[in-house]
């Protein structure tokens, strides 16, 4: 009997045509298509943002990038796939997602399509609403993948998660690694590294940020065992001269002997990590600080999110004591790791003196560089449900406020968010002279994009 078929797609993306291009590796898909293929199973992966890179189609404000539709229908007529898996991490990327299954149907009416990651997982009915998808993963896609080329399941399917360190590394192999540290645009796009990839350690996080859209994709926290993940990262190091691993987990360091173990290997093989997409800010002290500039920790990125106790407790039901967090930033200065916070603005809980307070706040401790978002709650978040009429899913912008405040009007909390950004992380000019140019000047001629502190 043949081997089953199966494509896997990132889709183009689209985004505000201000915001800043990143090019990640896609590792959802990777895994999945690197289970799939230890079953057996003949697999293509198609990275539509990596290999369309530099095709920008600008319509009414949003620039989506990547392949063609023609081009997409042509590699999927090429490979003659029987099913097409497609990944969709995001609510504002749903509409690709569905436009890419509508193309494997008009190639072939008799290709099974399905859909996972972060939005199918939260909204199942919205995404199978659509004629063209076939099926939806719920949570993790590795199991649920394989029954579906197996069996041809139709609807919504979600299997258990599996045990973390039976599933094989990501299939890197199928994707254009070189291309990715060519164009050099990973999610901290500051970095002083030129090849940097991605790494996943552990899935999932135990705690219960209302905000947060994506704490029930994997259930409950799982680590991978140290001895492999440090195998992975030499692997990394030796087949693709990788400089800089970014590990992205949602909690990196939430078993702290693992995390020691881990980061002892990264000292020791002699590249450099950063967690682009926060630490568990409450989970680090003095000693894994020490054990992070061991491993060449350039910067933390810490998701303080407030500084108010009221809104931590209260509003976000975030782990987070600011008085152990002033004395960690205090640890980090004394270390020299840079360090960037995330800070969100538009909670309705929050005064514009809060919001301000967060601004001065950040200055006092002296954080590096900071980023202030505008609260979006999305589908899978505890908040999303509260205000879901005020979201408009077909128009998701990251920089716009979307939901009502009680004294504040949206163009206010826009424009305290911008004048943040932009008055926090200029202010690096006057503390530290040369870190400015190099990070803010040098870095983005070299990498060839414009406003650095726009920060959509």
């Amino acid at each position: 009997m043949p081997k089953k078929r199966v494509m896997l797609i990132f889709p183009p993306f689209s985004q505000p045509e201000a915001s800043k291009k990143r090019c990640l590796v896609p590792l959802g898909i990777a895994y999945i298509g690197a289970y799939l293929r230890n079953n057996g199973v003949t697999v293509k992966i198609l990275d539509c943002v990596v290999e369309g890179y530099d095709n920008n189609n600008i319509q009414n404000g949003v620039n989506t990038f990547g392949l063609s539709w023609e081009e997409i229908e042509k590699e999927i007529r090429k490979f003659k796939p029987q099913f097409v898996g497609v990944s969709c991490l995001m609510t504002s990327q749903r509409h690709n997602a569905v436009k890419v299954c509508q193309i494997a149907k008009n190639v072939n009416k008799k290709i099974h399509t399905f859909m996972g990651g972060c939005h199918p997982s939260a909204m199942p009915d919205e995404v199978l609403s659509h004629k063209e998808v076939d099926s939806v993963i719920i949570g993790e896609g590795e199991l649920a993948s394989l029954r579906i080329v197996h069996e041809k399941l139709y609807g919504k399917i979600q299997e258990k998660s599996l045990e973390i360190d039976s599933i094989p590394w990501p299939a890197r192999d199928l994707l254009p690694i070189e291309k990715y540290i060519k164009i050099n645009m990973p999610e901290n796009i500051f970095s002083p590294y030129n090849r940097i990839t991605q790494l996943i350690t552990s899935r999932g996080c135990p705690f219960q940020c209302k905000f947060c859209a994506v704490r029930n994709f994997h259930g409950g926290w799982r680590g991978r065992n140290s001895a492999d993940v440090i195998d992975e990262i030499k692997f990394l190091r030796d087949t693709y001269q990788i400089e800089e691993v970014n590990i992205i987990d949602e909690n990196f360091i939430l078993d702290k002997k693992r995390a020691i173990e881990i980061l002892n290997g990264i000292a020791y093989l002699g590249v450099s990590w950063s967690n682009p997409g926060g630490i568990w800010t409450q989970g680090l002290d003095e000693e894994l600080l020490g054990y992070m500039k061991k491993a060449n920790a350039y910067q933390l990125t810490l998701p303080v999110e407030s500084s108010n106790e009221y809104i931590l407790k209260e509003v976000i039901k975030k782990p987070l004591d600011i008085n152990k967090l002033t004395r960690i930033m205090k640890e980090c200065k004394r270390l020299k790791i840079d360090t960037h916070a995330f800070f969100i603005c538009g909670f309705p809980e929050q005064t514009r003196e809060d919001m301000i307070n967060d601004f001065k706040y950040a200055k006092k401790v002296k954080f590096d560089s900071a980023s202030f978002h505008i609260l979006t709650p999305l589908p899978g978040s505890d908040l999303y449900p509260i205000y879901k009429d005020y979201i408009d899913l077909d128009n998701i912008n990251y920089i716009h406020a979307t939901i009502p405040h009680p004294t504040l009007k949206k163009e206010e909390i826009e424009e305290l968010a911008h004048q943040f950004n932009v008055k926090f992380n200029k202010r690096l000019k006057y503390r530290h002279p040369i870190k400015y140019v190099k990070k803010y000047v040098l870095l983005p001629k070299k990498k060839k994009f414009n406003n650095p502190f726009q920060r959509v």
